[in-house]
């Protein structure tokens, strides 16, 4: 029996299938707490990880909104790191998130998300998510001492 890889099938659908609802059972987390510290209408919480239309700067929901997008993006830096433990397959599931988010989004939604903050934020925020694993993976669990004693 050999050893499965990193990059089998199996293995990259078992990671996806415990990264996804880390990332939005986080995502929910944080939704919760922003909603209750911007004051925001509860009812809107529910449908806040995938609201594009009210995503501004202003005080409230839309706030919450953009703080907890921003955020959880940071955050699943940690779960990258703990589930994939790869570095050459961390940007891949980071990507993945940022796609399965915005697909999840035009699902839940009904429609393609227009609004150019909402944009920059998610290409901006998955950039950092794609960098940050990376680099995360590769300087605290593959980076090794190399031994240069050959005597």
């Amino acid at each position: 029996m050999g050893k499965i890889k990193d990059d089998s099938t199996r293995v990259i659908l078992r990671n996806l299938l415990i990264l996804l609802p880390a990332f939005y059972g986080q995502y929910y987390f944080l939704a919760i707490i922003l909603t209750a510290g911007f004051h925001a209408p509860w009812s809107h919480l529910g449908y806040l990880p995938f609201d594009w239309e009210q995503f501004y700067f202003t005080a409230g929901a839309p706030l919450a909104g953009w703080l907890a997008l921003v955020l959880n993006f940071l955050l699943a830096v940690v779960h990258i790191f703990f589930i994939v433990r790869s570095t050459k397959n961390s940007w891949d599931y980071a990507v993945s998130l940022g796609i399965i988010h915005f697909i999840l989004t035009c699902i839940v939604s009904r429609r393609f998300p227009l609004n150019w903050i909402w944009w920059v934020t998610i290409i901006l925020t998955d950039v950092l998510l794609v960098v940050a694993s990376e680099l995360s993976t590769y300087f605290l669990s593959d980076l090794r001492a190399i031994d240069v004693n050959h005597t």
